[in-house]
């Protein structure tokens, strides 16, 4: 993406895994960095 995540944007995924949406992920490593990894 060519640049920095906003803190809201990265609080998303952490209120995701938090919620009662998230039923199915457990002990996952997510990688949240706009595709500089890959």
């Amino acid at each position: 993406l060519g640049r920095f995540g906003r803190p809201e944007e990265c609080g998303e995924l952490v209120a995701w895994l938090c919620s009662d949406r998230n039923t199915y992920t457990q002990g996952a490593v997510i990688v949240q960095d706009g595709g500089t990894t890959g």
